[in-house]
């Protein structure tokens, strides 16, 4: 593809907006007299790849940030699923110690250990 611009300002704009959307292992090929605008298209197209970077990143910190809050929600929700559970298993081991049955018998229906009964 040949791209031709006709003043400084076109010929920086064009080297920003390539700049702007280049990725990594993409060839420009500049050629042209002394005095042409290469370094204008140059500076232009750093200006531009800098700025697409910037943006590049920003997103790629939104993303993980997403990711991280995602697997922090999953990873509390199961805690606090344990937890809940623990808790729950607590309340009936209570209930049926308050129904005088032995911790034997608590332990079988609750999984709680005889030793978590006795502190009740």
């Amino acid at each position: 593809m040949i791209i031709e611009t006709f003043d400084s300002k076109q010929t920086y704009e064009l080297g920003y907006k390539l700049g702007c959307e280049a990725k990594a292992g993409d060839i420009y090929c500049l050629d042209g007299e002394l005095g042409v605008g290469k370094t204008v298209f140059t500076q232009g197209f750093a200006k531009g790849r800098s700025e697409g970077e910037a943006v590049g990143l920003k997103k790629g910190e939104a993303v993980g940030l997403k990711k991280g809050e995602a697997a922090g929600l999953k990873k509390g929700e199961a805690v606090g699923f344990k937890k809940g559970a623990t808790q729950e298993k607590r309340e009936i081991a209570k209930n049926l110690k308050a129904l005088n049955l032995t911790k034997e018998q608590i332990a079988a229906a609750t999984g709680l250990s005889a030793a978590e009964i006795e502190k009740l």
